[in-house]
């Protein structure tokens, strides 16, 4: 598992800045809307981000893998008052798989990209930079490193 953590060594830094305050999200969305096959792991609460995620999935008949928390889950279903987000699951469309560990990152990995967003000290989620995989091999690893953290959360 170690010796994958290389496929961010070519990744590309997108950095926000005082112009482009949302540049990280923006790369992040405009990827996502050529993706089909969605896996993620979530470590933060955002409705506009769930909402366009979503949107999406329903737009472009794409399916969601999800990792995340009893916490975070809780205010994704508060927050769904369309019930889009079960719908979607009753669809089979995403999959939920609840984990204890802490997540400290955001990653997301798709059939065209993979990106990785941290936390600044362990408590702030960095939205203001973002590592970006858009080669072959490497998207194939960074799913690998996905599917092992599905491993280890289903345990």
């Amino acid at each position: 598992m170690i010796k994958r953590t290389n496929i961010w060594e070519n990744a590309e830094l997108i950095e926000s800045d005082t112009i482009e305050i949302d540049k990280t999200f923006r790369v992040y969305f405009e990827n996502l809307n050529e993706s089909k096959e969605i896996n993620m792991i979530l470590p933060i609460f955002s409705k506009m981000h769930i909402d366009t995620i979503l949107k999406h999935i329903i737009k472009n008949d794409a399916t969601l893998i999800l990792i995340t928390n009893r916490d975070i889950l809780d205010l994704i279903y508060e927050n769904d008052h369309d019930d889009v987000f079960d719908s979607l699951i009753k669809s089979g469309r995403i999959e939920v798989i609840l984990t204890s560990y802490d997540l400290e990152m955001f990653f997301t990995s798709c059939d065209n990209f993979s990106c990785l967003f941290l936390f600044f000290d362990k408590m702030l989620f960095d939205d203001s930079e973002m590592l970006l995989i858009k080669d072959e091999e490497n998207i194939k690893n960074a799913r690998n490193m996905f599917n092992h953290f599905k491993s280890l959360s289903i345990c």
